[in-house]
């Protein structure tokens, strides 16, 4: 049986140095207004693709055939993975932060530095860098910046003017459903109501109706379980007779076979004096993801069958919802409320905004508090994109979803200068930190010439002459100064739209960072011959 190969430290960094250094010269080129491409044959026998942005090409990239190089290699990935999953931008400004953080402090380590106090000193940058990309942060304010912030992700002039208007229109937590389409076409649709994943109970029976349905000046009863039992069916249809309604949508976690076929009956019926409809939630994480709550909110349902509340049987008239229109759909409802509950509604949605920015942005939580921000915020976009090939169209696809990600960011928190020189700028304010042991000092010192690297490196993509001058001059001038790569020229940033967004520039060190230190204070490497693959980190 082969035996795995062990690295003890300083060997081990050394090591890992060489799987960064693979990854982050490939998605360094992609840096800039002007990446480098990168052509992939995904399958053999098939054509290549052609990818220009660091995380989908991070993605194809399972194995560099070496299990000494792959350790480091998949470790970077996952740094860039991580990029994309939480903010949609920055893998490749991770890559290369990564890169000159690990060459610059190996560099002192094998001097005799010692690799925990550096290791210390790269923490303490961390919040220094925040403290100071915080205090040159700029809101963006109208829809124009917000359209500059997404061509600066996107680099597709398109793209960004709808990304702009839609998160203008909508605000930083709004859902946007990116959808794909034949033929050439990009195009944005809003959509009024708040918005539940649901499943219609009965539109698989034969007897029902397999279509879209839309229920005016409609009741809503909340059942927080299956409804089975004859008697409670019998207690819903009375008390919407007794409320003088005519539609009636009854939301639970499940109804029996015989509920289904009563409610597909009841469809086909058009002398029916109310019709009914009878919809699911989706399967959730757990039992207190489903929105009962946020249902009594949108339209003043009591919530049935809890410990706590009437069963079922004993339900009143007062005990419904209402609700100015209810469209049923196989891809979910959407309910628009009466004009009186705006205030309740949007009180809701502020205070689940308070919670979700007491979560982390890895929180599997946050995405869920996220689609329940814009359900109390009564409205959700999509997004129909099209286009000849579909190489383009998934390319399209996959830019708008980066972008809208990013640029949410941005309307939520601000934006600083871009193309690196946010980080420039805040490396000066730093330079003068007292009172450190001198090897931490070297810690903090390699962390400030890091943070040039994105600058310079994409001034080089760019062609631009004498980057280290230019960035020397553009430092001098201080913020908003930044180097447009396209002319040359020292430019205000803010007015030219050369923005980053601040999440994504602060998240992109820290996890650049955080690599840095796994790198530089590892003690043994196990080294197997032929170690698992896996597409997802």
């Amino acid at each position: 049986m082969p035996q795995p190969r062990v690295v003890q430290a300083p060997d081990a960094s050394r090591v890992l140095r060489d799987g960064i250094d693979v990854i982050a010269d490939l998605l360094g080129g992609m840096l800039g207004p002007m990446p480098a491409v990168t052509m992939d044959q995904a399958h053999a026998g098939y054509g290549l693709d052609a990818l220009d942005d660091a995380p989908t090409v991070a993605r194809r990239i399972i194995s560099l055939g070496d299990p000494q190089v792959d350790v480091s290699a998949m470790l970077l990935r996952n740094l860039v993975w991580q990029m994309e999953e939480n903010l949609g931008d920055g893998g490749a400004m991770v890559a290369v932060l990564t890169q000159a953080l690990v060459h610059d402090t190996l560099r002192l380590v094998e001097g005799g530095v010692s690799p925990t106090r550096l290791a210390t000193g790269l923490r303490r940058a961390v919040d220094l860098v925040e403290a100071a990309l915080t205090s040159l942060v700029q809101p963006v304010c109208d829809e124009d910046q917000l359209a500059l912030t997404a061509k600066t992700v996107t680099g597709h002039d398109a793209a960004a003017l709808l990304i702009g208007e839609m998160l203008y229109v909508m605000g930083p937590d709004a859902i946007i459903d990116v959808e794909e389409h034949f033929g050439r076409v990009l195009e944005s649709r809003y959509t009024v109501g708040a918005a539940f994943k649901a499943s219609p109970a009965h539109w698989s029976h034969p007897e029902g109706k397999a279509d879209r349905l839309q229920m005016n000046d409609c009741l809503v009863a909340a059942v927080d379980g299956e409804l089975a039992d004859d008697d409670d069916m019998l207690a819903l249809m009375t008390a919407a007779l007794y409320a003088r309604k005519g539609n009636l949508l009854i939301l639970a976690r499940g109804f029996s076979e015989t509920m289904v076929a009563w409610l597909a009956l009841n469809d086909r019926n058009s002398n029916s004096p109310v019709a009914v409809s009878g919809v699911v939630f989706d399967p959730t994480p757990s039992a207190a993801d489903c929105p009962y709550e946020d249902l009594t909110f949108l339209t003043g349902a009591t919530i049935l069958s809890l410990p706590f509340t009437k069963p079922v049987g004993q339900v009143q008239p007062d005990d419904l919802g209402h609700a100015v229109t209810v469209d049923v759909s196989r891809e979910g409802i959407r309910i628009v409320p009466e004009p009186h509950r705006a205030a309740r509604i949007h009180e809701c949605a502020r205070q689940l905004r308070a919670k979700r920015d007491l979560l982390d942005a890895e929180d599997p939580s946050a995405d869920w508090l996220r689609r329940r921000i814009a359900a109390m915020d009564l409205g959700s976009g999509q997004v129909r994109v099209g286009a000849d090939t579909d190489v383009e169209r998934e390319w399209l696809k996959r830019i708008l979803e980066r972008g809208i990600r990013s640029v949410g960011h941005a309307l939520r928190e601000g934006v600083v200068p871009g193309g690196g020189f946010g980080y420039v700028h805040a490396a000066k304010e730093f330079r003068e930190v007292t009172g450190l042991h001198p090897e931490e000092q070297m810690g903090l010192d390699c962390a400030c010439r890091a943070l040039d690297t994105p600058a310079l490196r994409i001034m080089a993509n760019a062609g631009v002459q004498a980057p280290g001058v230019k960035l020397e001059a553009i430092r001098e001038a201080g913020s908003p100064f930044a180097c447009d790569v396209l002319t040359g020229a020292a430019v205000d940033s803010f007015v030219e739209g050369l923005m980053d967004p601040l999440p994504v520039v602060r998240e992109a060190f820290r996890l650049a960072v955080a690599g840095a230190v796994t790198t530089l204070t590892i003690d043994t490497l196990v080294l197997r011959r032929n170690p698992p693959k896996m597409a997802k980190p």
